[in-house]
C-alpha cells in the first residue's frame, strides 16, 4: 500500500495503490461508495489486493474469511471470479474474451480453473441449453453461498 496525494485532494489525503492503479482511500472506505460493493473486482481476484482494499492485513483477512465464510480468501475469490465468468459467458462473450477480461494469463489457464472450481469446462457450459445454463449458475451461486468446502483447494 502506498500513500500519496491526489490532484485536487486536500493535503494529507491518502490513496491506496493496487496493482498499478491508485484509488483515494476515502472512496474505498466510504459506506456509500460504489467501490465498497465491488472490492472483489477491484482486488483483481488477489488476496493481497483485497487486503489492501479492506485496509487490513492478509492474515487478518484470512481469519475473517475463516470465521465468516469457513474458507480461505483465495478459494472465495476464485469462486467469485468463476461467478463473474459465468455471467460474462451468459452475456455472449467468447471464452477467450472472458479469460482476458478476468486477467487469466491465457485461455487454457482459465479453462483449467473453471473446470476445477465449477466442475465443467467453459465450452461444456456454453453447450448447455439456455435454461440449463441459468439453472447451473443459480445452483453454483447457491452452493458458494452455502459453503466453501475443500473440493477446490488451491
Amino acid at each position: 500500500m502506498e500513500a500519496h496525494r491526489f490532484e485536487g485532494e486536500p493535503n494529507g489525503a491518502k490513496a491506496i495503490h493496487i496493482a498499478g492503479t491508485s484509488y483515494p482511500q476515502a472512496i474505498l472506505t466510504s459506506a456509500s461508495s460504489p467501490f465498497k460493493a465491488a472490492p472483489v473486482e477491484l482486488s483483481r481476484y488477489q488476496v493481497k489486493h483485497l487486503a489492501a482494499l479492506t485496509n487490513t492485513s492478509k492474515r487478518s483477512l484470512e481469519r475473517r474469511y475463516a470465521s465468516e465464510f469457513d474458507c480461505p480468501p483465495k478459494r472465495w475469490l476464485d469462486r467469485q471470479r468463476i461467478i463473474k465468468s459465468l455471467n460474462l459467458l451468459m452475456d455472449g462473450n467468447s471464452i477467450k474474451t472472458v479469460a482476458s477480461d478476468l486477467r487469466y494469463c491465457n485461455q487454457a489457464h482459465f479453462t483449467r480453473r473453471f473446470l476445477k472450481v465449477a466442475g465443467i469446462t467453459p465450452g461444456a457450459f456454453l453447450k448447455l441449453g439456455a435454461n440449463q445454463r441459468v439453472a447451473f449458475v443459480q445452483n453454483f451461486v447457491a452452493f458458494v453461498q452455502r459453503n466453501c468446502d475443500d473440493s477446490t483447494k488451491t
